[in-house]
């Protein structure tokens, strides 16, 4: 690389990440993207604005001393409610969580590189279509001894001796076909010859270093450039090729916040199933609530719902831990709870509750998710209280993550290791975060997803300013395959669940026995009880 190169100039700024592209806009949507519109997004929405309606209407009469035509107890006090405060509430909220989100301390250049160029190497197997052409090594990766893992994951690598081994492939291999297409995913699944340099250079920034591009990050940020052309087998070109438009970047802790405004009364019900759930858990299943000192005292307590069971049954009895996603809570999991306690009636059960993943706007960890020392430690204190050593744990969807953290920080509190739907796998290729985030809705499934989920305050937060793909990243070396699950859903559409599937295999699980490819099933189905799934699970755990 010459010096030249290094030190010319780039634009430093790069344009906001649009919710469309062209390849989504000319998809149709389908039937039952308008049928869950019409029933449940445009009710909410009109309510919304019945508020503002009534709200104008009697400030016109109260201005004009006037007899309205229509007047509901109800809606004299709800309307002022939401729209004069809990509007108010909502739009500071939103600019609170606006600024960019700092890196996290580990993001030094050289961890950067690292773990950069342990991904281009991993893809050694990484076309999906001919998967069979290349060889696992049982001598690396999960097939390989405990002690040689972790050594694996502990050793501290020559970068320039691994940037060597990064071949340099043609433009036509499969391998670097495929490695192109799943970095556009990052460019909103621009063309590859429709991307320069700088936009590679603004994308690597924020995935390696959290940060915006800048001159003290070029000499790093180029060499990583000189990477991605050797395993891509191409030379992108320094300007914009003419005729072609800016393509979307996706930087996640980077980009605006994007928010859709939701009633009141919805965070009112939620609310109130949540009350409604404990009361239920604890007066049928005896259930306690604990409270743990978080991380940072400001920030508030971490809370748990725990089972015990009679001390009259067994002692020593490994407790189970439910891990919940994003999404409504405990009432979302409940039955879940409810299941595994039933189950295991001689066992504790463990749920920690996060409250920024759960719509709890009215608690004081709305805004703040439960941090990766918090997950550990946490836990750490439940099961001292409990006597245990360590706990099987289940985990689904964004609870993997939480898991992951675990398996990183504290391996010996893992007995058994359940995934349902992890995101955890594989986050260096874009489909998460694009499918989540940025796709233009174009089924029913998205919709609900983008206006229930993704664009909710307290989840847009915890997903855009508070999810670092590095540490939330595990490697099959980092977990136990003989004490693991896996369960994958063929038809997810938040991941590419094929290429998980595979990779996985890949890496030493093996299908039906730590993996479970599950035909049909969509994000969120294998927590159906009569689809057997849980069952499965708790015949592992036994």
């Amino acid at each position: 690389m010459t010096t030249m190169r290094t030190r010319r100039r780039v634009s430093l700024s790069a344009p906001p990440a649009k919710l469309e592209t062209p390849k989504e806009v000319r998809k149709l949507r389908s039937w039952s993207y308008y049928i869950i519109f019409a029933i449940v997004i445009l009710p909410l929405q009109l309510f919304i604005m019945s508020s503002f309606i009534y709200t104008a209407q009697r400030l016109y009469h109260l201005y004009n001393n006037s007899v309205p035509y229509c007047r509901y107890l109800f809606m004299d006090i709800y309307a002022p409610l939401e729209q004069v405060i809990f509007y108010v509430y909502l739009t500071i909220l939103n600019k609170r969580i606006q600024p960019i989100s700092l890196p996290p301390p580990h993001f030094t250049p050289s961890f950067a590189k690292q773990l950069f160029i342990r991904i281009l190497g991993d893809f050694r197997a990484v076309n999906t279509r001919r998967v069979t052409e290349w060889s696992e090594d049982t001598s690396q990766g999960a097939y390989a001894a405990p002690a040689l893992r972790r050594e694996d994951r502990r050793s501290s690598w020559d970068v320039d001796m691994l940037e060597s081994q990064i071949p340099a492939l043609e433009y036509n291999d499969a391998k670097a076909r495929d490695f192109r297409e799943k970095v556009s995913t990052w460019f909103g699944h621009a063309e590859w010859h429709d991307l320069c340099h700088d936009d590679m250079l603004t994308w690597l920034s924020w995935s390696l270093l959290g940060l915006p591009l800048s001159e003290a990050n070029l000499p790093f940020l180029e060499s990583c450039v000189h990477l991605v052309e050797k395993r891509t087998g191409s030379c992108l070109p320094m300007k914009r090729p003419e005729g072609a438009q800016p393509p979307t970047i996706i930087r996640l802790t980077i980009d605006p916040v994007r928010t859709r405004a939701r009633p009141i009364l919805l965070y009112i019900i939620i609310h109130i199933a949540d009350m409604l759930t404990k009361f239920f858990l604890i007066w049928r299943y005896d259930c306690k609530i604990w409270i743990i000192e978080g991380e940072n005292p400001q920030s508030g307590p971490l809370e748990y719902i725990v089972r015990i069971p009679d001390k009259k049954s067994e002692d020593k009895v490994k407790p189970v831990t439910l891990m919940h996603g994003l999404g409504f809570g405990l009432p979302h999991y409940g039955q879940i709870f409810k299941f595994l306690a039933n189950k295991f009636p001689n066992r504790p059960i463990v749920m920690p509750l996060n409250r920024a993943t759960s719509m709890m706007i009215f608690t004081r960890r709305y805004l703040l998710p439960v941090t990766r020392q918090e997950a550990s430690q946490g836990l750490t204190e439940v099961l001292d209280r409990l006597n245990a050593s360590d706990t099987d744990i289940v985990s689904h969807s964004f609870g993997t993550i939480a898991h992951t953290h675990i398996l990183k920080d504290a391996p010996h509190l893992v007995n058994k290791s359940v995934f349902l739907d992890p995101v955890t796998f594989c986050l260096w290729e874009g489909d998460l975060c694009y499918r989540f985030l940025y796709k233009v809705p174009k089924t029913g499934i998205e919709l609900l997803m983008n206006y229930f989920i993704a664009t909710e305050t307290g989840l847009a937060n915890t997903l855009q300013r508070s999810f670092s793909w590095s540490c939330n990243l595990l490697w099959p070396q980092e977990m136990k395959i003989e004490s693991t699950k896996v369960f994958i859903g063929s038809e997810d559409f938040i991941y590419d669940s094929k290429r998980v599937h595979e990779y996985l295999l890949r890496h030493g699980l093996r299908d039906g026995v730590a993996l479970h490819y599950m035909d049909g099933f969509n994000h969120g189905e294998c927590l159906i009880t009569r689809n057997g799934v849980i069952d499965t699970v708790c015949e592992f755990l036994e």
